[in-house]
This record gives C-alpha cells, sequence and structure tokens, in this order.
C-alpha cells in the first residue's frame, strides 16, 4: 500500500486539527510578491499594509500657522519651584495665647468658641474688662471654686460680667481665625 511521506511536523499539525496557512509563510530574498524584499531567511514576513478604509473622513482643515502658546517646552526637566498659596485655614489663637498675659491665669476650660479661665486681677477688674484685654467679650462670671479645684464653678457672681472682685473665674468668646 502506497504512503505519501509527511514530515513529522507536519503529521503532528494535522493530526491536531490545526492547519498551515500559507500567508504565514516566509517571505524569501528576491520574492516581491508581497511587497518588500525580504534581506533574509530570518526576516519576518511583510504583510503589507492594510485597506485604507474610504468611509473615514480626514480633517481637511490648513494646520494652525499661530505661535506656540509658550516659549518654554511643557517638560523642561527643571523642578517645578512655584510657591502655591496655603489654601489651609489659619488656626484660631487658643485662650493661653489669647488670655494667658493676665495676672494669675489658670486655663480652665476652651472649646471652639469660648475660653474659661481663673484670675485674681489687680484693681478689682471686671470679667468684662478681662475679657477685653484679649479683644473678646465676656459671657458669663462665677466665684471659684475651692483651692483644691479653683476652676470648680462656686456661684454665679451677682453682678455678672460687670461684678468687680478680687478672684473669680471669667467665660469669654474665644478669637476665631
Amino acid at each position: 500500500m502506497w504512503r505519501p511521506f509527511l514530515p513529522p511536523i507536519a503529521l503532528v499539525l494535522f493530526m491536531a486539527g490545526c492547519s498551515l496557512e500559507s500567508s504565514a509563510l516566509l517571505v524569501t530574498a528576491g520574492d516581491t510578491s508581497l511587497g518588500d524584499t525580504a534581506t533574509s531567511e530570518t526576516d519576518v514576513p511583510d504583510t503589507g499594509d492594510p485597506p485604507i478604509d474610504s468611509s473615514v473622513t480626514t480633517d481637511s482643515a490648513p494646520l494652525d500657522s499661530s505661535a506656540m502658546d509658550s516659549a518654554t517646552p511643557m517638560d523642561s526637566s527643571m523642578p517645578d519651584t512655584t510657591v502655591l498659596p496655603d489654601t489651609t485655614p489659619p488656626t484660631p489663637p487658643t485662650c493661653d495665647d489669647t488670655f494667658g498675659g493676665i495676672r494669675s491665669y489658670v486655663h480652665c476650660d476652651e472649646t471652639a468658641t469660648e475660653c474659661e479661665f481663673y484670675s485674681d486681677p489687680v484693681m478689682d477688674m471686671t470679667c468684662t474688662q478681662l475679657c477685653a484685654v484679649g479683644g473678646e467679650t465676656c459671657l458669663g462670671t462665677w466665684s471659684e471654686g475651692p483651692s483644691s479645684d479653683i476652676c470648680r464653678r462656686a456661684a454665679p457672681r451677682p453682678e455678672g460680667c460687670a461684678d468687680p472682685g478680687d478672684a473669680y473665674l471669667c467665660r469669654c468668646t474665644r478669637p476665631s481665625a
């Protein structure tokens, strides 16, 4: 029985269900049927340029002939030395910053909008006057607690913020940023 001779690789490809497509053949020197001429047998085959799609329109406007937008290139490989402005809102001064210079000042309480402190002022100053030292407004005045807990409110002062005394707690507005 006659059998055609097939090289082993062709037999494997045939048996695996693969087929060898002729367009994948290597173009050899001198063959110009696909366009460019191959210079050696190790060249990659030239498959040619894809066909031009006639449905695609191109821009036929004239080229921009105006001057460049900038005299410097977009990336000059120089480090950026531009200092951007700080957009972080400023932090308001603390109660200690605002009222810490008052004689015998003791920080008692602080919120975002108010400061409370103990003071034993000279010359019977009122809390209205003590708060004004820091540019703020008095919100309330109390007698201080015992010496072991000087920041504890004992009783409201009889005349409120205008009550002169020798030692008390003042609650003032807190400066904003």
